[in-house]
């Protein structure tokens, strides 16, 4: 098994089997091949017979999913959240968070889903948990970055929310010993861990915390998917766990989790996944603040379906190549005006556009990738691998790692992709330099390029 578990903890939950009782009681329905005993005991479902792929294996009906219309149920709360002090300073997530910590602790009225906050944990391996000497070990990645801007605007939220909730003003919304930061942390981790993301009116991606299936681990590789149901008027009327093939007694219920990294799998989760094949690295890039061409070049991005805003994920390839979409905006990007009108080409074609405008395309990702390669401590593979070498294990069977291990994996992983983009850069830049001339006469700006 390839996906390493950071912390492993086996706690009794005295709310569970409250939590059971109350979700059979309010619109799910679990098959009968479920172990539900495992789960009361560990919070962990497995099947405990035999059953084919396609079975539906729990459904849960969407009048029990907690989301962030739910808030509307607690108006003094809503009404603080949607006050103008915090219109577009509070993300969803966090009013979400703060909307269980209402749940569990208010005493204004009983919360209808308090029994399913009562079964979070106050725990999690995320690296969100991670002590600073652990955390320092992972200085030069983007899940240390990550982790770092995380926790700084969960920081930043709690103090700008705890008077709005907390003082004399608001009558003590949340008890002022409840409304901790460490207790704001542990549900936005959840959140981030357990929930699902559907669209919303507008069109906005938005979490939704879906009774019994919240409490499922997440896995790339995971025998069971979710699915909506609708109804005759075509609105959802339930969601099901369906399993995607033939499972055998004892195996563990899972959800197929997104196409994640494992930067993101370590921020969300706490875990990683030595074989994932989404695993890559973030990019992203600026237009130029003072580009008199950015209005334009991003009604270009619009019309590819993306913005300057949008990361692209460089993947660990065997070549080293990046993303064509990537390369595509940064052609963009680098599109001087009196060749604006070839933008068309760039969007139907993977092809370079130019000369001067595919060199300046590598000349920008070679200083990227030299940028983020100087974060790390050293900028060599040598460390990482002897590192690593130490951790082996005869029969090389997969094992529990430390975080020693897990930090080790992954600047090796980030590493590699960076070193191996630099070599197709070099290989790159070298071919535009030896293209024959009659071919060279082609490129649309050769001529122009020239008489400079």
């Amino acid at each position: 098994m390839n996906l390493i578990l950071l912390l492993i903890f086996t706690v009794a939950h005295a709310s569970l089997p409250a939590y059971h009782d109350w979700m059979l009681g309010n619109g799910v329905e679990i098959h009968e091949s479920v172990d539900l005993h495992s789960y009361e005991e560990a919070k962990a479902a497995s099947i405990k017979s035999f059953v084919k792929n396609g079975t539906v294996l729990a459904s849960v009906s969407s009048d029990i999913i907690l989301n962030m219309k739910s808030i509307g149920q607690s108006p003094t709360l809503a009404n603080v959240l949607d006050s103008k002090e915090l219109e577009g300073r509070v993300t969803n997530v966090i009013k979400l968070a703060v909307f269980l910590l209402y749940s569990k602790h208010s005493v204004e009225s009983e919360s209808p889903w308090k029994s399913m906050i009562e079964s979070f944990p106050n725990y999690g391996s995320s690296t969100s948990f991670w002590p600073q000497e652990d955390l320092v070990l992972l200085n030069g990645t983007t899940v240390y970055r990550r982790t770092v801007e995380r926790l700084r605007g969960i920081n930043s939220a709690y103090n700008l929310l705890l008077p709005h909730l907390t003082g004399t003003d608001v009558d003590g919304l949340i008890p002022t010993e409840q409304f901790t930061l460490p207790a704001l942390l542990y549900c936005i981790q959840h959140i981030f861990s357990s929930s699902d993301s559907v669209k919303n009116e507008r069109g906005e991606t938005v979490p939704v915390l879906i009774p019994f299936i919240e409490s499922l681990p997440r896995m790339p590789n995971s025998c069971c998917r979710l699915q909506a149901r609708n109804n005759e008027a075509g609105t959802t009327s339930e969601l099901i766990l369906v399993a995607t093939r033939d499972m055998q007694a004892g195996e563990e219920l899972s959800v197929l989790s997104d196409h994640k990294t494992n930067y993101q799998m370590l921020l969300d989760h706490g875990t990683m996944d030595l074989q994932n094949k989404f695993n890559g690295i973030p990019f992203s890039f600026r237009f130029d603040v003072n580009d008199p061409h950015r209005v334009m070049k991003n009604q270009v991005l619009s019309m590819m379906g993306t913005s300057e805003f949008a990361e692209e994920i460089i993947m660990n390839t065997d070549n080293g190549a990046p993303p064509a979409s990537l390369l595509r905006k940064l052609r963009i990007q680098m599109l001087d005006f009196q060749n604006f009108d070839s933008y068309r080409k760039i969007i139907t074609s993977n092809e370079p556009l130019s000369l001067g405008n595919e060199l300046r395309v590598l000349r920008t990702l070679w200083g990227a990738t030299g940028s983020m390669l100087s974060s790390f401590s050293n900028q060599s593979l040598d460390y990482e691998i002897d590192l690593l070498k130490t951790f082996e294990t005869d029969d090389n069977t997969p094992h529990p790692m430390t975080r020693p291990e897990v930090s080790g994996h992954i600047r090796y992983e980030e590493k590699s992709i960076l070193f191996k983009l630099r070599i197709w850069i070099q290989k790159k830049w070298l071919s535009m330099l030896e293209i024959p001339f009659d071919e060279m006469v082609q490129l649309e700006d050769f001529r122009t390029l020239q008489t400079k």
